[in-house]
């Protein structure tokens, strides 16, 4: 005992001679470090000795954990921070006093004289103070200038505003003079322009006015003499000098410029806006204008007819018909004879091409039924002979496919007598001539192909979930526009009501490729999807979408690396629709199976646990990961409490996970057993038994009683025994049976140790 003794106080000896040789050396640095501080309060500009000191102080904290340190860190720290904030005082305050403002420079000033005070800065501050009285004294002037300016006493201003500049220089005060000297200079062109316009030199006149506006392009007078001067040659022109001036003068000249124009409408607006009595004069003038010019356009159009020049009398009447309103004798002229009469003559020419670029301007003018059927039509037989020009018959084919019920050619048709058309079977035949169409050209240009086929499909798909959804009358009362026709003529169509979903997408840039993830060809759709960022939240929805069924892909087909790109760009919509979660999840489980190699498992899993937040990919994340901090406590890359302190991390996330429970109960009865062991060959037996029997693993408590058995039944083979080591070996027996009292495997030792007379 004497010996152990001995050897315990070599031990504690040796570990006091360490820690005072570590102690010493951390106070060395420290006080290194005050002295380095100390250096830093001569020189307030010179941070060095400081952010050396605040290392030094931070070393120490590293080395012995003493609040001292980090106090000491924490104060250093802080002087550095206080003299950065002292130079961006200075640098504001120097700042301000250049520009002119010591009132603001005064504050920094007042605020870095409380950080560090100098001799220098309260010179500053003394100079500054004095600056202020000029300062007060310059911004009075500017408040009168300023007054003077829009009272219009330009000239005065100025007088006032340059001497005191010339005092104080300020780049506020510089700037008012310059415009006043602009406004003033601009005033007098003005003037040369008038005195110009007066002797008939209109040219001169007009350099005067637009070099007036170079300076002041607000001069309102110089844009209503120039619209004077453009009023007799050139009445559009005048009207562009007076945008956007809301003035009752360029209502007036705009009024004059409309009525050259012949435009009276306009002309009629804008005097009705002027409320003064003798403009009623000139409003009855107009009138009588308007009647006179409406007779003589009624007798050209009649003159054309009779001379069947019919384009000409079709554009006329169409003209009149927009200056004027509706004129029912023009009207009936127009869609009873002069309309007709124009469209047989087109059938009659058999020019398709031709044909079908007229109908579609007609279509495109008037979209309506009867247009668009007769478009539809031609398109027909252009493609007939023309095939590619195979697309404009897929636009134009199923949106009037997707109208048929609203064809009135389809109604009451003479020959079928009492029978109705039967509208789904000719839906379907329609359709067959236009894939018919398409088919055909599959063996000469199979790119081609593709490209109409897709953008049939998405027509079609459009069209299946409009009328499956009764959404057919939200794109384009009374007609239900699809998205190859939306796409083609977007800036002829009012604004789509679009829902944010797959029909909705289809009429998007992203519609080609979401129809072809819709009919289940994912591939293609990875193929034509746009590579673009989409501008508004239909396109996002529709990029989500093709991008969801993409990641889907790649997870069937086990190519799973290539779903992270898109399935992780699309994260959150994911995690918010409760479909998609499921899907990806039973596809991960799937794509488990697939998988050998544990390097890859681990990937696997970090990416599912990632990309969705379910049980499953959870738990599967959880279970890897324990996994391989078992791996790293195996191969000793990491000790068994780093080992548990991981552990225990992620069964934060999963208290459930069975996995790491049991990897964490193994370490824990480690870690116990590791402790136990060394205060063992310490010879604290007492310490290391109380420690088991605490110990909430039976495995740590049949361990210790395995070796205190194992250690008696050793003893017991020496056959001197003598009192006091039987007294040791009864103790010894008791810390077994009151570690394990029932363990099965143990019970023959203890009934043998009964029948030689120890008992526990």
């Amino acid at each position: 005992m004497l010996f152990l003794l001995l050897l315990i106080l070599m031990g504690l000896v040796f570990f006091l001679g360490i820690y005072y040789r570590k102690s010493y050396k951390v106070d060395r640095l420290y006080h290194q470090g005050k002295e380095l501080e100390k250096q830093g309060k001569i020189d307030f500009e010179d941070l060095n000795a400081l952010k050396q000191a605040l290392a030094i102080y931070r070393q120490c904290s590293k080395l012995v954990n003493n609040s001292k340190y980090l106090k000491a860190a924490s104060q250093c720290q802080q002087k550095i921070d206080n003299r950065y904030r002292f130079r961006q005082l200075l640098v504001l305050a120097d700042r301000y006093s250049q520009d002119g403002f010591f009132t603001k420079a005064l504050i920094e000033l007042i605020e870095a004289q409380q950080l560090w005070q100098t001799q220098a800065l309260t010179a500053e501050i003394l100079k500054c103070k004095s600056g202020i009285k000029q300062q007060k004294q310059y911004e009075h002037v500017l408040t009168q200038a300023h007054q003077k300016a829009i009272e219009g006493e330009f000239q005065g201003a100025i007088d006032l505003l340059k001497p005191a500049i010339d005092r104080f220089s300020r780049r506020d005060g510089e700037q008012l003079l310059i415009k006043l000297n602009q406004v003033i200079q601009s005033k007098n062109l003005y003037q040369l322009g008038l005195i110009a316009e007066a002797q008939g030199e209109s040219k001169n006149a007009i350099a005067f006015y637009q070099q007036a506006l170079e300076l002041i392009p607000e001069f309102i007078d110089c844009q209503l003499r120039l619209a004077i001067i453009a009023l007799q040659n050139n009445p559009q022109q005048a009207i562009n000098w007076l945008e956007k001036i809301e003035d009752e003068r360029a209502a007036y000249i705009r009024g004059f410029a409309y009525t050259k124009l012949a435009n009276w409408q306009q002309a009629n607006q804008e005097w009705r806006s002027i409320a003064l009595p003798q403009i009623e004069a000139q409003r009855y003038l107009l009138k009588e204008l308007v009647a006179r010019d409406r007779l003589m356009a009624i007798y050209e159009i009649e003159q054309l007819v009779d001379r069947k020049e019919l384009e000409v009398a079709r554009t006329i009447s169409y003209k009149f018909i927009d200056r004027y309103g509706v004129d029912l004798i023009i009207s009936h002229n127009l869609e009873n004879y002069i309309e007709p009469t124009l469209e047989s003559q087109m059938w009659h020419s058999k020019d398709w091409q031709k044909i079908t670029a007229q109908l579609e301007q007609i279509w495109l003018k008037q979209q309506d039924i009867k247009s668009l059927h007769n478009w539809a039509i031609a398109t027909y037989y252009q493609a007939q002979i023309h095939p590619d020009k195979l697309i404009d018959l897929i636009v134009a084919w199923t949106t009037a496919i997707a109208n048929l019920k609203l064809d009135p050619t389809l109604i009451d048709v003479p020959w079928m007598g009492n029978n109705n058309l039967d509208l789904r079977e000719t839906y379907l035949n329609l359709r067959q001539i236009l894939n018919n169409a398409i088919n055909l050209i599959r063996d000469r240009d199979i790119e081609e192909y593709l490209n109409l086929r897709d953008i049939y499909l998405t027509d079609i798909t459009a069209l299946f979930l409009g009328k499956q959804n009764q959404l057919d009358s939200t794109v384009n009362q009374p007609l239900f526009i699809l998205p190859s026709c939306y796409r083609s003529y977007k800036k002829h169509f009012a604004q789509l009501k679009l829902s944010n979903n797959i029909w909705g997408a289809l009429y998007t840039d992203w519609g080609i490729a979401v129809a072809a993830c819709y009919e289940g060809d994912i591939a293609r759709a990875i193929q034509i999807k746009p590579h673009k960022n989409p501008s508004s939240a239909l396109d996002r929805f529709g990029e989500c979408f093709v991008l969801y069924h993409e990641g889907c892909h790649y997870l069937h087909n086990q190519y799973w690396r290539k779903a992270i790109e898109p399935l992780q760009k699309i994260k959150a919509a994911i995690n918010s629709d409760f479909q998609w979660c499921h899907e990806i999840d039973r596809l991960c489980k799937i794509q488990r199976e697939y998988i050998r190699d544990f390097n890859e498992h681990l990937e696997f899993s970090e990416f599912c646990y990632l990309l969705i937040n379910s049980q499953a990919a959870k738990s599967y994340y959880i279970e890897y990961q324990a996994m391989k901090i078992g791996l790293e406590i195996d191969n000793r890359d990491i000790s068994f409490q780093q080992g548990l302190n991981k552990l225990k991390k992620l069964q934060n996330a999963d208290s459930t996970n069975t996995v790491a429970s049991n990897i964490i109960k193994t370490l824990e009865v480690n870690l116990e057993l590791e402790k136990i062991n060394h205060l063992w060959q310490q010879s604290e037996y007492e310490i290391a038994v109380s420690i088991a029997k605490k110990s909430h693993h039976e495995k740590v408590k049949f361990a210790v009683a395995e070796i205190c058995l194992e250690v008696v039944l050793h003893i017991l083979q020496n056959e001197n025994l003598t009192y006091e080591t039987i007294q040791s070996i009864q103790k010894i027996v008791q810390w077994a049976y009151e570690l394990c009292p029932h363990e099965p495997s143990l019970q023959p030792v203890y009934n043998h140790l009964q029948q030689i007379g120890i008992y526990p």
